[in-house]
């Protein structure tokens, strides 16, 4: 710029000149014009030089600075990729970092599924468990009291066939002694006393085999006393009906002993 203005000024001088020496008479003033015109035009010459200089200057500092500029291009294109590039792998980063996050907590979710379910399985086992001891011991005291009161049953019941026993062996032996007695039209005494003797022997005889559980003796000896009981009844002409009704039911009270002690015999092998 100071270039340009010291070119203007020795214009400026020089066309003053040429119009003074136009104008002028005195050859000592052409002269000093002329003097000063080459001097002006050697500043003019240097101005113009510098002012080319100058442009050359300009021009390779307009070089410099378009390089620059391209330069600066360039730079903000490999700043914006890089940046890119690293904003993208920042990306990428915390995509695979929130990736890796998201498979160690589903690994860790699983681990805890997996205990949960272990640990509810282990439960189970124990509800199952304690389930079975306590069905175990429910049964086992069913099957006590179960055994007790069968014990109890079958002791009411022995109790009960012992005391029918005891009642049929009084009741039989309440038959000892023959109930027959000898009307006084009758003739044959002696066969009657002998017939109560027989009596007494086959009721002992048959309580005997009662109570030994000897059925097979007992029918035998409690045949021979319903014919006993039918010859006294014969002998005296209908008049000891009474003794068959005795031989009878002594029959029958042997047999509930002999069907008492056989289920005796069973329940208590």
């Amino acid at each position: 710029m100071d270039t340009l203005l010291k070119l203007l000024a020795v214009l400026t001088l020089i066309w003053g000149g040429w119009m003074y020496f136009k104008n002028a008479d005195c050859d000592t003033e052409l002269k000093k014009i002329h003097n000063e015109l080459k001097v002006a035009e050697q500043e003019f010459s240097d101005a113009q030089a510098a002012y080319d200089a100058e442009v050359k200057k300009r021009e390779a500092l307009d070089g410099e600075v378009n390089a620059l500029k391209e330069n600066n291009q360039e730079l903000k294109k490999e700043i914006a990729l890089k940046t890119r590039e690293k904003r993208e792998r920042a990306i990428q980063e915390r995509r695979e970092r929130l990736e890796a996050e998201r498979k160690a907590r589903a690994e860790e979710l699983e681990k805890e599924r997996e205990h949960r379910i272990a640990l509810l399985d282990r439960e189970e086992q124990l509800e199952k468990e304690e389930k079975e001891r306590d069905e175990a011991s429910r049964k086992e005291e069913e099957d006590q009291m179960a055994a007790e009161r069968s014990e109890r049953e079958k002791e009411w019941k022995d109790k009960r066939l012992q005391k029918m026993i005891e009642r049929s062996e009084r009741a039989m032996e309440r038959h000892l002694s023959s109930s027959a007695y000898v009307p006084g039209d009758v003739n044959d005494y002696g066969q009657i006393e002998k017939l109560k003797q027989n009596w007494t022997t086959f009721v002992q005889a048959g309580i005997d085999a009662a109570k030994k559980g000897d059925s097979k003796r007992f029918e035998t000896f409690g045949r021979k006393l319903l014919n006993v009981a039918r010859s006294l009844n014969r002998i005296s002409k209908g008049q000891n009906a009474d003794c068959i009704k005795d031989a009878t039911d002594f029959l029958s009270e042997g047999r509930e002993i002999l069907k008492a002690k056989k289920q005796l015999s069973k329940d208590n092998p």
